[in-house]
């Protein structure tokens, strides 16, 4: 997706990738998407994407699972919020 080299048409992949930003600011760009499913009774969810920076690409890939029956009302969110604390550790994200 990021280099372009996915059999579509170049336009399309420019259109993905301009929904696909969650941010963007003069130091950085964040493309990313989330998903969620259900499967043998296990809640998993995700967020994959990238950081465009400073003329460097960082990709990520997160994945979290929890048993359907549990509740965690902070679920759907955990996912981002240990991503970006990850890449703000590693530098790739600006301490906020």
């Amino acid at each position: 997706m990021h280099e372009g080299k996915l059999p579509f048409k170049q336009q399309n992949l420019q259109k993905v990738k301009q929904f696909m930003v969650v941010e963007q600011t003069p130091a950085y760009t964040l493309r990313a998407k989330t998903g969620w499913t259900k499967y043998n009774n296990v809640d998993s969810g995700w967020w994959v994407g990238y950081v465009e920076t400073r003329g460097n690409v960082f990709f990520f890939a997160t994945r979290l699972h929890k048993p359907h029956s549990t509740v965690h009302r902070h679920f759907s969110d955990c996912r981002k919020t240990i991503t970006r604390k990850v890449l703000h550790q590693l530098g790739v994200l600006p301490s906020a």
